[in-house]
């Protein structure tokens, strides 16, 4: 199990070495999640440099093609997680009144994992991981858990400032400097292809 493990980080770590789009990486994450803990659905949300929008998301198992993703400033678990930068394992969400419902969400929660991912000292995002049954994450997972928001924060920091270097602060879309790059690369595909 320990070998899996740790086999499963040093893969994760070797792959985000690599140039990635901020979502290739996160995708990464949430697969390796899947993977090395036992829950059923796992997710990574990114925050602007303010800390209250999202910038970006990923989910991979149960759920994955729900409904988008959302965040709201100090809202459910993930807000408490984002505002205090500490973890969240919860055995029973009924049991927790920071957990709040979505309704058609899809999937069933028993419990739940919540890690925020740091960088000097701010919260990028949250790495969240999911169980349909109650009482899933014991104190094994968490600490896996932590590795693995520990080992991703670096890369996903670089990628987050890549991605917000090519967006508009306010609105969150595309500006001239990704303009000007697309553009290049089109032309660049024209030429190729005749």
């Amino acid at each position: 199990m320990k070998g899996r493990i740790l086999n499963g980080i040093l893969e994760l770590s070797r792959r985000l070495l690599q140039k990635l789009a901020l979502e290739e990486a996160l995708s990464l994450v949430t697969d390796t999640a899947i993977d090395l803990l036992p829950g059923d659905h796992a997710s990574v949300r990114v925050l602007d440099p303010s800390g209250t929008r999202l910038l970006c998301g990923t989910r991979s198992g149960v759920g994955a093609d729900a409904r988008p993703m959302t965040f709201k400033q100090g809202d459910g678990v993930l807000g408490w997680v984002v505002n205090h930068g500490e973890i969240a394992a919860i055995n029973d969400i009924s049991t927790d009144s920071r957990f709040k419902k979505i309704s058609n969400q899809g999937f069933e929660i028993g419990s739940l994992l919540a890690l925020p991912l740091l960088w000097d000292g701010t919260v990028l995002g949250v790495l969240g991981m999911t169980a349909g049954e109650k009482g899933a994450f014991g104190e094994d997972d968490i600490l896996v858990g932590e590795i693995l928001a520990n080992t991703v924060s670096p890369t996903l920091e670089r990628a987050r400032l890549e991605r917000l270097a090519i967006t508009d602060g306010l609105t969150m879309v595309f500006n001239q400097r990704y303009l000007f790059h697309r553009l290049e690369e089109e032309i660049e595909r024209a030429r190729r292809n005749g």
